[in-house]
């Protein structure tokens, strides 16, 4: 995926803004030009955390992540940032941080709502920014899970829109996806047109490649820093303290 798409899905790079809607937060300011140019800067310095080697989704430079699931998700973290007020130093701490806790699961997986909250809490409680979901796509409603994500990305909700569907546990038809979509404040038909054809394999081919890498085969499943944890929150704060212990000496 391209940063002019995910920029402009956040309302970056158009002209003018358009306003930010009630599912986000309603305090949340207006990008300016150099907080544009300042993550175009980011993402051309700077390597995809998902550990391919690339710079990150969109940079200019010739090897560019082409848009995996840690990548678009590290783009859409410093924007969300920089809409929630941190300061450009805040977002480069935060960008240099040396710990990324990566969910395995498919929106559609029993337990995925509280495996993430139990991840989150572990995330807050030692200021670790990055969680990534990574979503294998086992099946087609998982798939289709994947897609409406990446077309409300396209409206600048990327993140109501995961936080709704991590949250759903009833039918997963696409009616019923677009009507959570519509109650997050995704314009149903644009998402709609989107659906059929938004492309969303190579993103969930990478994230199976990095799972059976990881020898993770049961959902939702639980990495830091790419070691397979515990999906417990008393196991995942251990790993947490022995990163920072290590990361001391």
């Amino acid at each position: 995926m391209g940063l002019a798409v995910l920029m402009l899905g956040y309302g970056i790079g158009s002209d003018p803004v358009p306003p930010v809607v009630a599912a986000e937060k309603p305090s949340a300011r207006q990008l300016t030009a150099d907080d544009s140019a300042f993550v175009r800067k980011v993402v051309d310095e700077n390597l995809c955390p998902c550990g391919c080697g690339n710079y990150l989704p969109g940079s200019s430079q010739t090897r560019a992540c082409f848009g995996c699931a840690v990548g678009t998700a590290e783009v859409a973290r410093m924007i969300d940032g920089l809409k929630a007020g941190r300061s450009h130093a805040q977002i480069l701490l935060s960008i240099r941080s040396g710990i990324i806790i990566d969910v395995f699961a498919d929106y559609t997986d029993r337990g995925l709502a509280t495996t993430w909250e139990q991840v989150q809490r572990v995330a807050r409680a030692y200021e670790i920014d990055r969680v990534v979901l990574r979503t294998p796509g086992r099946t087609r409603s998982a798939r289709s899970a994947v897609k409406l994500v990446e077309c409300a990305r396209r409206q600048g909700l990327y993140t109501a829109m995961q936080l709704a569907l991590i949250n759903h546990t009833v039918s997963w038809d696409t009616e019923t996806l677009l009507a959570v979509a519509s109650r997050v404040g995704v314009d149903v038909e644009q998402a709609r047109a989107c659906l059929a054809e938004v492309d969303v394999d190579p993103q969930i081919m990478k994230d199976r490649e990095h799972a059976s890498n990881r020898g993770l085969h049961r959902y939702p499943a639980v990495t830091i820093n790419r070691v397979p944890v515990a999906a417990r929150e008393d196991a995942l704060r251990q790993a947490v303290l022995d990163l920072l212990e290590d990361s001391s000496f």
